[in-house]
């Protein structure tokens, strides 16, 4: 609408690219013999892994090919798919945990970015165009309509009458 725009009536997005595109990064899950790059992924991005043979998938919170309490298997028939949360931002570590399969480089460690889209607007600020008014209401003995538009003559008399003041 013309004018809006001069205004200031415009709101900025941030798009960034594959930003919860719905198209998985597939990682071919194999035995390397080294550990696989370090891939940069943002929150709502979905890994899926792929493989033939034996092998497994499972979150390894130490970052290393160490087993612990923390470890959890996300699955054990190919593929695995994983979809990072805002509870993942930093460093997520995948591996296989078959015996030997880690330490050969079946490991890979993802560094989760959170959605930094910010909203940027240039709203100006609007001042209202009259003060408001404090209104006073007076109940007449003698039931009539209410005054719709205090700027009118009242219609007399007028049951509840609304008074500016």
């Amino acid at each position: 609408i013309t004018g809006h725009c001069p205004a200031g009536q415009i709101i900025t997005f941030n798009v960034k690219a594959n930003a919860q595109n719905n198209d998985p990064f597939v990682v071919d899950w194999k035995i390397t013999g080294s550990a696989l790059p370090d891939k940069t992924v943002m929150v709502g991005d979905v890994v899926k892994f792929e493989w033939v043979g034996m092998h497994n998938v499972a979150f390894h919170p130490s970052g290393t090919c160490d087993i612990t309490d923390d470890t959890a298997i996300l699955g054990e028939t190919s593929p695995v798919e994983y979809t990072f949360t805002a509870d993942d931002v930093g460093k997520k570590t995948f591996a296989c945990d078959i015996t030997g399969h880690c330490p050969a480089g079946q490991i890979i460690t993802f560094d989760v970015k959170a959605q930094d889209v910010p909203m940027e607007t240039n709203t100006p600020t609007v001042e209202p165009t009259t003060s408001p008014t404090d209104l006073v209401v007076e109940q007449s003995k003698e039931p009539t309509d209410p005054v719709v538009n205090p700027t009118e003559p009242p219609k007399e008399p007028t049951d509840p009458v609304v008074n500016p003041t």
